[in-house]
């Protein structure tokens, strides 16, 4: 009888770590572009937080291709879909808080920005954590109990926060808006 020679896998998990590590990265990029925020170099960091979101959409692309002809995935095809997708909306997210950052001209960062930027931090990391174990989720402590321990704390962190913050991140960004609208004569009749 012949043996086939096997030929090298595609690991979808090792293309999940790279494109968590890939969101940990984005994040702290925008952590480290708020902490020292200048709106003169907020356009070339922007090209740097643009280079990780498009090879983080090349990795996704590569995968969505192997997939479709990946005879025997491990795991359900519509669940690397929807992990790939989530994975690559996360990063997109973080690019596009600072492309809207940019477009509205922000002169100054306030503390409320920070602390929700670092909850997008600590929730990245955690993320990147739990993909770092995927591949053995059904044996996985992480996943199952400290995983849940992290969200629950990322969610009272954020409640604690209260509603206050996010209204004065909100009205400080229409209020930028309507400084644009008004100075571009947009909306007076």
């Amino acid at each position: 009888m012949l043996k086939r020679k096997k030929t090298k896998e595609y690991s979808y998990y090792q293309e999940f770590i790279e494109v968590s590590a890939m969101g940990v990265a984005a994040a702290k990029l925008m952590t480290s572009i708020l902490n020292d925020y200048n709106l003169e170099t907020l356009e070339a960091r922007l090209k740097e937080l643009h280079e990780i979101e498009h090879a983080a959409d090349q990795k996704k692309h590569e995968m969505m291709s192997y997939l479709y002809s990946d005879f025997l995935p491990p795991l359900e095809r519509e669940d690397i879909i929807n992990l790939a997708g989530e994975l690559d909306t996360t990063i997109d997210t973080i690019e596009d808080t600072l492309i809207h950052i940019d477009i509205y001209q922000i002169k100054e960062i306030t503390p409320e920005m920070l602390k929700f930027m670092d909850i997008i931090e600590k929730s990245a990391l955690s993320l990147d954590e739990a993909i770092n174990d995927l591949k053995n989720f059904k044996k996985s402590k992480f996943i199952r109990e400290e995983f849940d321990e992290d969200k629950t704390k990322v969610e009272a962190y954020y409640s604690n926060l209260g509603f206050r913050d996010a209204r004065i991140v909100k009205v400080d960004l229409n209020t930028n808006r309507e400084f644009i609208i008004q100075r571009q004569g947009i909306g007076q009749t």
